[in-house]
C-alpha cells in the first residue's frame, strides 16, 4: 500500500517578473525541439532520463560475468582479454608478460614458465598456485540501471549533458525515453508547451 507524506505548505515567496522577449524565444525553441524530436516508439507525454549497465556483486551461481578486482577490491579486468592486457602492462611481482590469443592467454613467469588460461577465473587460480595474490575472482551480475536525479525534457539536453559529463556515467550510458504514465499536470503542460503560439500571446477563455 502506498505511503503518504503530509503536504505543509508555505507562502509563495518567488519574485515574478513580466514575460520577456527571451523567455519566448526559449519557449518557442523548446517547442520546435518537442514538436520534432523522435519519440523512440514510446507515448506522450515524454521525458528522457539515462540509462547505463550496473554491474554489482553476485554469488556464483547468479553471475553474468567473473572479474579481477585488486587488493583494494577495484574492478581491473571484465574479461580474459582485458586481465591479460592488465597483466601485461602492470608490475606485480612474478609476472612478467601475459599475451592473448585465440580466446586464450599465456601468461609468462619471472622465472621463465609459461601457463595457459582460458577464462578469467582459471588464470587468477593459475596465479594463486604460483603464489601472487594481487588479483581475486569476483562473480558480477549485470543489469540495466535508470540513473536517479536525471531528467529531461528533450532527447537533446540528454544528450547534451552526457557529451558534458559523461565521465560521471558508465560507457554504455545513453539517452532513455519514458512516459510520464497517469501525471495529469506534466501532460497538460507538455501539452501546453507544444501547441501554444508563443509569438501571438493573448488571453481567451475564463479562468
Amino acid at each position: 500500500m502506498a505511503k503518504f507524506q503530509e503536504r505543509v505548505y508555505h507562502d509563495d515567496a518567488t519574485e515574478k517578473h513580466i514575460l520577456t522577449v527571451e523567455d519566448i524565444l526559449f519557449l518557442t525553441e523548446l517547442q520546435k525541439e518537442l514538436n520534432t524530436q523522435p519519440n523512440m516508439g514510446n507515448a506522450d507525454p515524454l521525458y528522457w532520463g539515462i540509462a547505463q549497465t550496473r554491474e554489482t556483486p553476485a554469488s556464483p551461481d547468479y553471475a553474468d560475468i567473473v572479474a579481477a578486482a585488486n587488493t583494494d577490491g577495484a574492478i581491473v579486468a571484465r574479461d580474459l582479454k582485458e586481465l591479460a592486457e592488465y597483466l601485461d602492462e602492470s608490475n606485480i611481482d612474478g609476472v612478467s608478460g601475459c599475451q592473448y590469443f585465440n580466446k586464450s592467454c599465456t601468461i609468462k613467469f619471472s622465472d621463465g614458465d609459461t601457463v595457459s588460461a582460458y577464462s578469467v577465473s582459471d588464470l587468477i587460480e593459475i596465479l594463486h598456485n604460483a603464489g601472487i595474490t594481487d588479483l581475486t575472482a569476483q562473480p558480477m551480475s549485470r543489469g540495466t540501471q535508470i540513473v536517479t536525479d536525471a531528467l529531461f525534457i528533450t532527447h537533446k539536453d540528454c544528450e547534451e549533458h552526457l557529451e558534458q559529463y559523461g565521465y560521471n556515467y558508465e560507457q554504455d550510458a545513453h539517452a532513455y525515453a519514458m512516459t510520464a504514465i497517469r501525471s495529469p499536470r506534466y501532460e497538460k503542460l507538455i501539452r501546453i508547451l507544444r501547441t501554444v503560439d508563443w509569438s501571438k500571446l493573448t488571453i481567451s477563455g475564463t479562468i
